[in-house]
């Protein structure tokens, strides 16, 4: 992951010519982040941020890992991903609203901000390279088992009773993604 935080070394990562090229190391990261055992086991939470530093890096520099994450609909598995994260219990409620509640009487229910931060700045970059995910995502209806991207980001400030300062910087640079790209 750290490899591929250099513009120039996640170019090459995905570079046809390079050992893990194009086709390798995007379908990688996918599977990585698809294995449930991996996303929701605290004990290799760091190998799944990794994994999705990784998305964020290679979605940034090169078209085709973005066709790639595309293709798999990784947008829609970390937007799950998200609010399982996010929230340590099922919440039978519209999820929205027992959200707020939720964070309203117990700030500490949240499982991991760190998680979640990462998880928002993959999807932001997802989004700033592909316009029909950023579609997608904006216009994803409200459903009672999950809130929305936007009623995420405007959830997800609330938090803690001081704003986590890596959730808030990765909510406001995903709100600017959609005031920058929506069409």
């Amino acid at each position: 992951a750290e490899a591929t935080s250099n513009h120039k070394n996640a170019k090459e990562a995905v570079n046809p010519g390079s050992v893990n090229n194009d086709v390798f190391l995007p379908r990688h990261v996918v599977k990585e982040l698809f294995d449930r055992n991996t996303a929701n086991h605290s004990g290799k939470r760091d190998i799944y941020i990794g994994h999705l530093k990784i998305l964020r890096n290679t979605a940034l520099v090169s078209n085709a890992a973005v066709d790639i994450y595309k293709e798999f609909k990784v947008h829609k598995e970390l937007m799950k991903n998200l609010f399982v994260v996010f929230v340590k219990d099922e919440v039978g409620l519209d999820l929205g609203q027992a959200l707020r509640q939720k964070i309203q009487k117990d700030p500490t229910g949240i499982h991991d901000l760190r998680t979640c931060s990462f998880i928002v700045d993959a999807v932001s970059a997802l989004m700033q390279k592909c316009p029909d995910m950023l579609v997608e995502l904006v216009d994803m209806p409200s459903t009672k088992k999950e809130p929305t991207l936007m009623e995420f980001l405007k959830i997800a400030p609330l938090a803690m009773p001081v704003t986590d300062p890596a959730l808030l910087s990765s909510t406001l640079g995903c709100y600017d993604t959609v005031l920058r790209h929506y069409p």
